[in-house]
């Protein structure tokens, strides 16, 4: 054991003793150290006879302040021990500045002596069992220069909760506030050569209809700009979400919400009026989509959309503006041609005007013929049977009870017999011929706000020659064609 090497470590504990020149010393101070032999060994584990003495001076002459003896054990090498734990023998008659502490490891002494100084104790003047520093100045951990009331350069470790009051007032910045408001920070430095700060407040008040009510702010700059952002992201991940103090948002690719209210959202153009609107951008192309309110409203499709909106404004003009870099279509994926008929439609209690081609000076809707068909009607009566010169069945009301008159009205007469069963007639809708003449026919119809009206000939003073279906000689190389009985079908649509 000849040639022991130590490490010696402090560590004081928080009991004290006035003494009669009322300074504070510690009764008890806790020593860990490291034993080593001269090859660097760990000594092997074992409990050690070991005496603790405090001399005044580096060399270990003379008398001791304080001496101790005690069995320690020694784990790989380390040991603990608290001086002063022995009642009867408390720390006692130091020094403040010069204390010097020899130990012997079963009668082997350690060199040199470690010098101890309990003038970090009258500094920090630690008191009482609530460990307060009542000293002024200011406390560094790894660091001998601190910049505040306690600095800490290096990792901390925190197992509990960090509680920031109230360290300052001044005028409100949130909206939700007036007037002077209290703000607890934790401030962000800039680096070396910046102007940039950042924090992180809470802002409150303790007076008037705001008292319970409080404002976080994330501060990641010193203004409102584009390029000062709140990043959100993962631990080894770059920005995904940014938001910008400026207002704008980016990165956000979903977002799942039962129900989105927008109160305002107002454009940031200064050449345009103040009107609420939602943007949909393009990163190549411009406005992707854009909507707007009040003056004008723009749906669009590439540059249009931006193009458009850049134009001159009226803010009393209601617009809605439909277009598009390419071509405007209207889809839709219902499974039957019936549901397929409002795939557009266009209601007004004005004109509908489209406006000329500026190149052709004529405007028309079409499509391409081959495609054509005609709608399904919204009401249809179906075929029932009608029969001229008849009391019951020479006049006959099918209700399509709109409320409104039909935009169309289609009646068709079906022939029963002869040449033309199955043949298919259009009623007229008029007559101009009664029965004071021989030979007359046909089928006329009118309709109101609730129903449509069909009439055949009936005979009132004349002769009862009319027929439903009447062709008489000199139509179609002379052919000649008359019938009472048909079945009629009523169409109309909205």
């Amino acid at each position: 054991m000849k040639n022991l090497t130590y490490c010696l470590i402090l560590f004081f504990t928080t009991d004290l003793l006035w003494s009669q020149q009322a300074t504070l010393h510690p009764t008890t101070f806790t020593s860990q150290g490291v034993l080593r032999d001269a090859q660097g060994r760990s000594l092997e584990d074992d409990t050690y006879e070991m005496i603790f003495e405090i001399y005044p001076n580096a060399n270990g002459t003379g008398n001791p302040l304080w001496t101790e003896t005690a069995d320690v054990l020694v784990t790989n090498g380390v040991w603990t021990y608290t001086f002063g734990s022995s009642s009867s023998n408390p720390l006692d008659n130091l020094d403040e500045d010069a204390n010097y502490m020899k130990i012997t490891v079963n009668g082997d002494a350690l060199s040199p002596l470690t010098r101890i100084s309990l003038s970090a104790m009258e500094t920090l003047n630690v008191s009482g069992g609530g460990n307060l520093i009542t000293a002024s100045g200011d406390v560094g951990v790894g660091t001998t220069s601190p910049r505040a009331k306690f600095e800490v350069v290096g990792s901390t470790v925190l197992d509990g909760t960090i509680i920031v009051f109230p360290g300052g007032s001044g005028t409100k910045i949130a909206d939700t506030f007036t007037g002077n408001t209290s703000k607890s920070r934790i401030i962000f430095e800039e680096a070396s050569g910046s102007n940039d700060p950042g924090a992180i407040m809470h802002e409150t008040t303790g007076s008037g209809a705001e008292t319970n009510e409080g404002v976080l702010h994330l501060m990641p700059s010193d203004d409102n700009a584009y390029g000062d952002y709140v990043s959100i992201h993962g631990t080894a991940g770059a920005d995904k979400i940014k938001l910008h103090t400026d207002g704008t948002i980016e990165g956000v690719t979903e977002i799942y919400s039962e129900t989105i209210s927008t109160h305002a959202v107002y454009n940031n153009i200064t050449d345009n009026n103040v009107n609420p609107e939602i943007r949909f951008k393009s990163a190549t192309y411009g406005d992707a989509m854009y909507l707007g309110g009040g003056g004008k409203t723009v749906v669009g499709a590439g540059e249009f959309a931006s193009e458009h909106y850049s134009n001159e404004d009226t803010p009393s003009t209601e617009e809605l503006v439909l277009g598009s870099d390419y071509a405007i279509k209207f889809y839709t994926n219902a499974n039957s041609y019936a549901n397929k008929k409002h795939a557009m439609t266009i209601e007004s209690d004005a004109d509908v005007i489209v406006n000329e081609n500026l190149y052709t000076n004529y405007s028309h809707i079409g499509q391409t013929s081959r495609n054509h068909r005609v709608p399904q009607a919204d009401y249809d009566s179906g075929w029932f049977p009608m029969t001229s010169q008849s009391n019951s069945q020479s006049k006959v009301d099918k209700t399509h009870g709109f409320g409104y008159y039909p935009s169309q009205v289609k009646v068709l007469v079906k022939g029963t017999e002869g040449t033309y069963n199955g043949w298919i007639f259009e009623a007229g809708g008029l007559s101009t011929k009664d029965d004071d003449n021989d030979g007359y026919g046909g089928v006329i119809y009118a309709y109101n706000t609730q129903k449509v009206r069909v009439f055949l000939p009936k005979r009132s003073n004349g002769t009862s020659n009319g027929h439903a279906i009447f062709l008489a000689d000199g139509w179609a190389e002379g052919e000649s064609y008359q019938s009472h009985n048909v079945q009629v079908r009523v169409l109309c649509w909205q």
